[in-house]
């Protein structure tokens, strides 16, 4: 029998991954004894026994003297034991990480007579924690470039500690530690402090589960950004707040945009009821009055004088006034004197910021109450009708150069009205030219007609596209041109794209109807357009077909141009019909430019949901990371599980949290040992019972996140049977959530078919035939049924690649 025990002994001792040594201790520690297991690391016992070895040149040389002094230090102090990680160089001159425990035995007077050691390589944890410090570095990543603070509030210190894009100044922070009280009174107004202090305060008195709240930021820089905070609380055994957790999310340059479409919004519907309102109107006076009053509404001021030329352009006179100057109605003063005569001499719409220190200002005591002032010339063709004021008495609002763009196309349109005004007046006059004055009228009433209705289209259009079609063939119509083409430049390349088009007549066969247009190739279009002219004429210097070209700038810049072809040759326009031209162009791109800034909000809406989605992929990575089958399967089970789902009849909301609780029911897997899950062959009792914590300790950390389903507990339930004999709690029947019945059974039939480490797959038939066997039993029957519907239709429908990961796959 001792044989056999001293062999059984021996085979325990090599299978062992620690190495045991020890032996008397002299100026320098002898080994007396090592175990057959030091082969691990390429030695022999005799290596060490004879002295070829020492315990001190097993270490690296560069971690020799660390551990050195740190095995001294436990000597000195009188230390029982010693305990210490180095690197230990194998025979074959590989570094492997150690784990050093030495016992050291002492007589009664304390003097070291004898030692021991344990080597234990910790080789696969290193590894783990160093992929663990990636994984973190990653997540942490993600944080940043997704402008995400995630954090952690501590109400026994008051103190947020957080790590990522920091949302006050953009910073990228891994780990930031500060005082909530200070930095809110540092950060946000009163009001605002006081709104978000009363729902923190709620939620730290346990009365709501959680806190969303978008409030401004002022930044180190004196700018003001927004950032949304969302909360939720963590509770202690006891019920009470031990923590809040969350999220802080920069959403400044998200309002920013939303602030400026809506503002930009509600500006082109005022201009195109502003607009059509004055197109009706063609009477002097009271078109006056309606420009003047839509002007100040448009501005938002209260204050504002339309004065008109008389005496052959030498006086402007007041013909219209509200607020300041309704008593000066009836005043004339000099042409060329002030902003207003500044203004008809360049044409060209001036703003002063701050009146009061404007140097060619009126001295007038009458307007010294004035702080900020806007003059726009009323001009079209060759005639200059005179100005309109817009004051302002107190702070001047921020206008930005859209609101000067909308403003300038305000005074087109009154433009275009007054000289509308004075082809009806001079109609009336004139009764020779009758005939002209009307048919020019009908054209121009056609063109501001067409007008409004393609404005009608751009408003009203969803589909940016099909409103422009149709907006350019409204144009064309009216302008009987054969069709109508709207062209951005690109200014790098020195042409013009084609955007969009819109037939008006006849087919038209031309080079210009299809692009790209380049400047080198029609030089006289170019030339006029860029320099702010509209052209009207044949394409080049040789007759051909004809083309009025309308050039469109925007902030200044030349964003590109309204073409209109003709078979023959360009009509002449009169100036008015021109500006009718003009502004028609005008809106299309500006139009266009407002649906694609809607585009980049959507956008910014939909990476605020692929942030989500990366996150729920990050923690199936984390897990993976560790088992690598576990990714694989949660996958594998949200297609099963949402087809199930679909046949059961859920809407597109469940079938979206279904597939999120599939690819998460099994991050409860991160805190099981990596050996346990990858161990080939069958689980010890009680490490099975491990396994069984990962549904728990999966709710333990879904919990804490705010999904808007009931993911957590779905992850807690996905092993609970109908008939209680799961687990963790032996739920039964309807305690047991729809979607983890739907999840059970998807779970069971994928771990069954697919290949294991501790066994190879037993086969779709063999799951189908198991499900079955405990329908009504263990499973729900209309899950069930659902599955066989599913695996009918679709046998491999778990089997191959797994592209189930993107959302509504």
């Amino acid at each position: 029998m001792v044989p056999d025990q001293s062999l059984s002994l021996d085979q325990v001792i090599l299978s062992s991954p620690a190495v045991l040594m020890g032996g008397r201790m002299e100026d320098t520690p002898r080994v007396d004894f090592v175990t057959g297991n030091i082969a691990l690391f390429g030695f022999s016992p005799g290596d060490l026994t004879e002295g070829r070895v020492t315990p001190e040149t097993l270490i690296l040389e560069e971690d020799r003297e660390t551990a050195r002094r740190a095995l001294a230090e436990c000597v000195s102090s009188g230390a029982a034991e010693c305990l210490r990680e180095y690197l230990l160089e194998t025979s074959s001159g590989e570094a492997r990480p150690v784990r050093d425990h030495r016992v050291f035995h002492r007589d009664g007077a304390g003097k070291i007579f004898a030692w021991q050691s344990t080597l234990l390589d910790i080789t696969d944890r290193k590894n783990w924690e160093q992929e663990n410090r990636r994984m973190e570095e990653n997540l942490s990543a993600v944080l940043a470039a997704s402008r995400i603070w995630a954090w952690e509030y501590l109400p026994e210190t008051d103190e947020l500690v957080g790590s990522g894009c920091f949302p006050v100044d953009g910073s990228r922070q891994s780990r930031l530690c500060l005082s909530r009280k200070k930095l809110w009174e540092d950060i946000v107004s009163p009001p605002d402090l006081a709104r978000i202090e009363e729902s923190w305060a709620r939620l730290l008195e346990g009365e709501t589960g959680f806190s969303a709240v978008e409030h401004p930021v002022l930044r180190p820089d004196g700018t003001q950004g927004w950032v949304s905070v969302r909360a939720f609380p963590r509770l202690d055994e006891k019920g009470r707040v031990a923590a809040v957790t969350g999220l802080t999310v920069d959403i400044t340059s998200l309002k920013e945009t939303l602030h400026r479409t809506d503002s930009q919004n509600r500006r082109f519907e005022l201009l195109r009821s502003l607009s059509l309102g004055m197109m009706e109107d063609l009477d002097t006076d009271s078109l006056l009055e309606r420009i003047l009053r839509g002007a100040v509404e448009f501005a938002g001021s209260g204050n504002g004088v339309i004065s008109l030329l008389e005496q052959g352009g030498t006086v402007l006179r007041h013909r219209c006034a509200v607020g300041l100057h309704e008593a000066m109605v009836g005043e004339g003063r000099p042409a060329a004197e002030g902003m207003s005569g500044q203004a008809l001499r360049e044409r060209r719409r001036l703003f002063a910021k701050d009146y009061r220190s404007w140097e060619g200002r009126i001295a007038d005591p009458r307007f010294d109450s004035i702080t900020a002032n806007i003059v726009l010339p009323l001009f079209s063709g060759p005639h200059d009708f005179g100005t309109v004021g817009i004051h302002f008495t107190g702070e001047c609002p921020d206008l930005d150069d859209s609101f000067f763009a909308s403003l300038d196309q305000f005074a087109a349109a009154a433009s275009i009205a007054l000289e509308n005004a004075r082809l009806h007046e001079a109609s009336q006059r004139e009764i020779r030219e009758k005939i002209r004055a009307q048919e020019r009228l009908t054209v121009h009433a056609g063109l501001a007609a067409a007008s409004a209705e393609a404005s009608g289209f751009l408003l009203s259009q969803d589909h940016g596209g099909t409103a422009l079609g149709r907006a350019l063939a409204s144009l064309a119509e009216a302008s009987g041109a054969g069709r109508a083409v709207l062209l951005r430049n690109v200014a790098q390349d020195g042409l013009a794209e084609v955007v969009a088009r819109g037939e008006g007549g006849a087919g038209l066969p031309c080079s210009v109807e299809d692009g790209p247009v380049r400047a080198e190739e029609y030089p006289l279009l170019f030339g006029h357009l860029t320099s702010g002219r509209t052209y009207l004429g044949p394409l080049n210097r040789d007759a051909g077909p004809g083309i009025a070209g309308v050039p469109i700038f925007i902030r200044s810049a030349f964003w590109g141009f309204l073409a209109l072809l003709f078979p023959d040759g360009a009509p002449c326009y009169s100036a008015g019909e021109l500006d009718v031209l003009r502004t028609a162009a005008y809106n299309l791109a500006v139009s266009m430019v407002r649906w694609e800034a809607d585009d980049r909000v959507k956008e910014g809406y939909e990476r605020l949901q692929k942030t989500f989605d990366d996150v729920i992929r990050t923690m199936g990575f984390i897990v993976g990371r560790k088992d690598p089958y576990t990714i694989e399967h949660q996958e594998r089970v949200a297609v099963l599980a949402r087809g199930i789902g679909a046949v059961m009849g859920l809407d597109p909301w469940r079938l979206e949290g279904l597939r999120i609780c599939s690819l998460v029911h099994d991050v409860g897997k991160v805190e099981i040992p990596g050996e346990i899950l990858s161990k080939p062959g069958r689980l010890s009792p009680m490490e099975f019972e491990l396994i069984k914590t990962h549904a728990q300790s999966g709710y333990d950390i879904l919990k804490e996140v705010d999904f808007p389903w009931p993911v957590a507990e779905v992850a807690r339930q996905h092993h609970e049977r109908m008939d209680g004999s799961g687990y963790p709690r032996g739920l039964k029947g309807e305690e047991i959530l729809p979607e983890a019945r739907i999840l059970a059974v998807a779970d069971v039939v994928e771990a069954m078919s697919s290949h294991r480490p501790y066994r190879p797959s037993l086969g779709l038939e063999t799951a189908v035939a198991e499900i079955g066997r405990k329908r009504g039993t263990a499973f729900d029957p209309s899950v069930v049924d659902a599955c066989m519907e599913v695996l009918r239709k679709n046998p491999g429908v778990i089997a191959g690649e797994v592209k189930s990961f993107g959302r509504g796959g």
